[in-house]
């Protein structure tokens, strides 16, 4: 009842003013069609009080009518009706906020978009009033206050009661637009250097190869490594190696063509496409480029660092039918050139590709070896000249291989190395080590120095903490545990080298230098270093007394020694007369198979109980 009272209050007020304004036709045409229903409906209300079913129409229209309008006023998305010339009818305030004028009525739709897009927005319109499926175009560019914004646009015809009308929809998608962007440069950009990643590097790859085909032309792939990036980044911090990462793909860049691609696949690998070799020299004469482009040392916190890079090279179609086999193979010339031992590159050979199938297998059957325990030490006696007393054992990795019998070291430490396989391996060295002293030392056996040799990978690795962990969890005075090192490992990473000698040293373990002469032979480091013990490398010994110029190193090494009050010892002695030699040079610790070959821990248990027979 009460919403009938107000509607016929409204009706009455309506028709007051209707006939006030000279009747039903003039409110048609004056005041547009929702008075003239207001006036009728008045009409029929005061006419017909008693019929209440007009009044709950009118009241129905009234509020859907109502809940459009709230509707349209507060709908995120611009709507915008078009009449058929094309000009704007209707619109939203949400059309306002979007094309930043309130003018829009009666404006060319069209005109309301960027110059350039006009002919676009004129074409979808068209297609749009002539009926059918909606037309969409996902951005369109329109200028707003000095700066272009982009807008997602769908049109439709609405067909009611005969009257056709075009209605548009908008959007705006600038920051999704601008989201999707990132996203996508993300995915093709490395995002510390800028350079394409490796997932762009291979879809640029297969269209080269694409190219290449069709044209019958030649391209290049130069695969490059940094052989010093982990010891910087774990020197100096991972910023550091950041910042090295950064000069280094400006180098690259700055020795290419500008048709020829960079980019980095990797965390110290970086790609180079060469666009159109005509011939092979082109890709050498640019890798030697880049190699002199690190001549002068990377400044990082103040100081020099020089970085190593190998580069490998491989051609299409010389090396490779398709991209993936392509990359393969500069990747392998790659490895290649490191072992060469840094700066150098290399082409791909064919043989190269057998190489690096047979050293995966190997890896793979290394790896099954130690959990099969296929592993053995065997024990090579260190012997005194002055009284043929035992003075220590050097212990020596050996693989029994099943089916294979015993496998030498020379053949599978390369590889080891290659994979970082040998941190594993070493820590299982100095364990088996270990425990062997322990057996030992519970049969009532009275040890001599064990020496457990520590590759350069491994030494980076671990800590003094590491290795004294091992030997106190069996419970072993670390006297009876010696460390060999090269020179190389040491000077890799000097600071970190220091810092785990002392430690061992600081305990009682003591520290060797083992193939001494062969490698750097600074005094500088051996003054510093915390070094027990000069291990002369069997290179030398073996032209001893004959070799004028190995005896004098020799005997040099031997006075160095006694200089710095290091113990000597020296390798490979396999002869009397070299025995004889050292003697007289006041070497008087030796090992080689004139004194003892390497045997295993039963035998080298042998020995022991000998020595400790005689010792009683």
């Amino acid at each position: 009842m009460v919403l009938r009272r107000k509607i016929r209050w409204l009706a009455l007020f309506s028709l007051i003013g209707c006939l006030a304004a000279a009747g039903p036709a003039y409110v048609l045409l004056q005041h547009g069609v929702f008075p003239f229903l207001l006036f009728v409906a008045g009409a029929l209300a005061l006419a017909w009080p008693a019929s209440g079913l007009v009044a709950e129409r009118m009241a129905r229209l009234i509020d859907h009518d109502e809940r459009l309008t709230g509707i349209m006023r507060n709908v995120g998305e611009a709507i915008v009706l078009v009449a058929d010339d094309g000009t704007v009818e209707e619109h939203n305030p949400a059309a306002e906020a979007l094309f930043g004028r309130p003018d829009l009525d009666g404006a060319p739709f069209a005109a309301l978009f960027a110059e350039a897009e006009r002919g676009r927005v004129a074409a979808l319109l068209a297609a749009g009033m002539r009926g059918g499926a909606s037309v969409q175009e996902p951005a369109l560019g329109i200028e707003r206050a000095g700066a272009r914004i982009e807008a997602s646009l769908a049109i439709s015809s609405l067909d009611v009661h005969g009257r056709r009308s075009t209605i548009a929809v908008l959007a705006d998608v600038t920051q999704r637009l601008k989201h999707e962007r990132e996203l996508l440069r993300l995915a093709t950009r490395d995002r510390l250097t800028g350079l394409p990643n490796r997932a762009m590097i291979e879809s640029l790859l297969e269209a080269a190869v694409a190219e290449a085909r069709r044209d019958g032309t030649r391209f290049g792939v130069l695969c490059l490594d940094l052989s010093r990036f982990k010891l910087i980044t774990d020197t100096l911090g991972h910023q550091a190696g950041e910042r090295l990462l950064i000069e280094v793909a400006a180098r690259i860049q700055a020795t290419v063509s500008g048709v020829d691609v960079v980019g980095r696949i990797g965390a110290d690998d970086f790609a180079v496409l060469l666009d159109r070799l005509p011939e092979p020299e082109h890709a050498a004469a640019l890798a030697r480029t880049v190699l002199a482009a690190f001549d002068d040392p990377v400044d990082l916190d103040g100081a020099g660092h020089y970085v190593r890079p190998s580069i490998g090279i491989a051609l299409f179609p010389d090396h490779a039918d398709d991209a993936a086999e392509l990359m393969r193979a500069a990747d392998t010339a790659l490895y290649a050139a490191k072992r060469q031992g840094g700066k150098r590159w290399a082409f791909f050979r064919r043989e190269m590709a057998d190489q690096a199938r047979r050293h995966l297998a190997l890896d793979r059957d290394l790896r099954a070896a130690l959990a099969a325990g296929e592993f053995r030490l065997f024990y090579q006696p260190k012997v005194s000249l002055a009284d043929h007393a035992l003075k220590g054992f050097e212990a020596l990795l050996r693989w029994e291989r099943p089916g294979h019998g015993v496998v030498s070291p020379g053949e599978f430490i390369p590889v080891a190395e290659e994979t970082g396989f040998i941190v594993q391996l070493g820590d299982w060295v100095l364990e088996e080590a270990c425990r062997q002293q322990r057996a030992w030392l519970d049969h009532g056996l009275a040890p001599v120095p064990v020496a457990v040799n520590i590759s350069p990978r491994q030494l980076r690795q671990r800590t003094a903490v590491d290795v004294l962990a091992t030997i106190s969890r069996h419970g072993l005075p670390p006297g009876l545990i010696e460390v060999e090192i090269t020179e190389g490992a040491v000077v890799q990473d000097f600071d970190h080298a220091l810092s785990v000698l002392a430690g061992l040293k600081a305990v009682g373990i003591r520290v060797a230098v083992d193939d001494f002469g062969t490698g750097y032979s600074s005094l500088s480091y051996l003054k510093r270093l915390p070094l027990s013990t000069l291990k002369i490398d069997r290179s030398f010994v073996a032209g001893v007394p004959g070799g004028r110029e190995d005896c004098g190193i020799v005997s040099t090494i031997i006075a160095m020694a006694g200089m710095l009050d290091l113990d000597v010892v020296a390798e490979g002695v396999e002869r009397p007369e070299q025995a004889a030699f050292l003697r007289h040079h006041n070497c008087l610790t030796v090992q080689g198979w004139l004194t003892g070959r390497p045997a295993p821990a039963k035998e080298a248990g042998d020995l022991l109980a000998v020595r400790l027979k005689q010792t009683a």
